[in-house]
């Protein structure tokens, strides 16, 4: 007795164009703490802190995950479940400042730093958006 057996798989794949707009408004509070280490006119040394950051999404078309088709589509989604994706969060902060003291009571600091979703309330909600931000800051700034 001989068999022969034989197998073909083909992989199809398909392409849908979605074009939308979105409008997203952040307002973000940071509560920062730094020590600097003094080298004559020179300072420098490590930032760190939290920030709460609040966004508020007006959306034309948002990807969803489609249970029937097991595919990712394009859709309208309503006010409350933006609100469920873009939810509060708590960022963490790293920073690194490099000042200069240009007079008495006058420096200019550099600080580079990063931001990073440390908690947010929408953990619950199966898609939702996290944070993630590389900054730079330059301060002129004035101590009395």
């Amino acid at each position: 007795f001989i068999m022969a057996a034989d197998t073909a798989w083909a992989a199809v794949e398909s392409e849908l164009v979605s074009e939308g707009q979105d409008q997203r408004h952040t307002f973000r509070v940071p509560l920062e703490v730094a020590w600097h280490h003094d080298l004559r006119r020179w300072f420098g040394g490590p930032r760190v802190g939290v920030a709460a950051e609040m966004s508020r999404v007006r959306s034309s078309s948002s990807l969803v995950w489609n249970e029937e088709d097991a595919r990712v589509r394009a859709a309208t989604l309503s006010s409350s479940d933006l609100a469920r994706r873009y939810p509060l969060q708590v960022l963490g902060v790293v920073g690194l400042d490099i000042g200069y003291l240009a007079q008495e009571h006058w420096s200019v600091v550099l600080s580079p730093s990063y931001m990073f979703g440390a908690y947010d309330t929408g953990r619950s909600s199966f898609t939702h958006a996290s944070s993630e931000h590389f900054g730079f800051r330059v301060q002129l700034r004035h101590s009395f």
